[in-house]
């Protein structure tokens, strides 16, 4: 089986929609999507010549157009969108409050409430929101506290910005492999496939959802 890594930042638009392909994708092709969330604006910051910090530049990371594109590929994906409102929290806090209920097997469940609770519903993250996380998700309140505040929580994020970071995730473009072979070629925002060696991509723009599609232990 092939298995794709996925680094989604939770208040990105562009994860959002990546990630509401994911189960259509395991069903065509058998492939099976590791979660690791992660603090977007951080892995971007590690670039030197992040766009987002340019004076000028395409106009593709114009922040009108970002939201123009995504909900475009909404309504084409059939999925509710709604602009994101700016988080009330640290940044990291959404990835680490999903690697905390991992411990209670309920990473992925944590992503997807996120994202819904964002995208669909229009809410805005703050502390209030991580707070009920545990009663959303049938979670031990007390272990996903623990967890969010203990320190392999905040390791475990930093390991695994590293590990993007390590994999150049912020550069998309690059990662696209494939895209043809489910029947389905969208432009940047979001591109996905299968090669027939069995190499997985998945893309979302300039690495705001940044996916690792490439087996483990084996390049592209």
């Amino acid at each position: 089986m092939t298995t794709v890594d996925f680094y989604p930042g939770l208040a990105s638009r562009y994860s959002y929609l990546a990630a509401s392909q994911i189960d259509r994708i395991e069903a065509q092709t058998g492939c099976r999507f590791v979660w690791k969330p992660i603090a977007s604006g951080q892995l971007i910051d590690r670039r030197d010549n992040s766009p987002f910090r340019k004076a000028t530049g395409s106009g593709q990371y114009d922040w009108g157009y970002s939201e123009y594109d995504a909900k475009g590929w909404a309504a084409y994906y059939g999925i509710p969108f709604r602009e994101p409102a700016a988080l009330q929290v640290d940044p990291s806090l959404p990835a680490l409050a999903c690697l905390a209920a991992e411990k209670q097997g309920a990473l992925v469940a944590c992503c997807r409430c996120l994202q819904h609770l964002i995208f669909a519903e229009g809410a805005t993250v703050d502390a209030a929101m991580v707070a009920s996380l545990p009663a959303r998700l049938g979670l031990q309140e007390g272990a996903f506290h623990r967890d969010l505040d203990a320190p392999w929580t905040r390791a475990r994020h930093e390991a695994l910005i590293d590990e993007a970071a390590g994999r150049r995730l912020w550069r998309a473009d690059l990662l696209c492999r494939s895209a043809d072979v489910l029947g389905q070629r969208p432009p940047a925002a979001f591109r996905s496939g299968v090669g027939r060696h069995g190499a997985a991509a998945l893309a979302g723009s300039i690495g705001r959802s940044a996916v690792a599609l490439r087996p483990r232990g084996r390049r592209l």
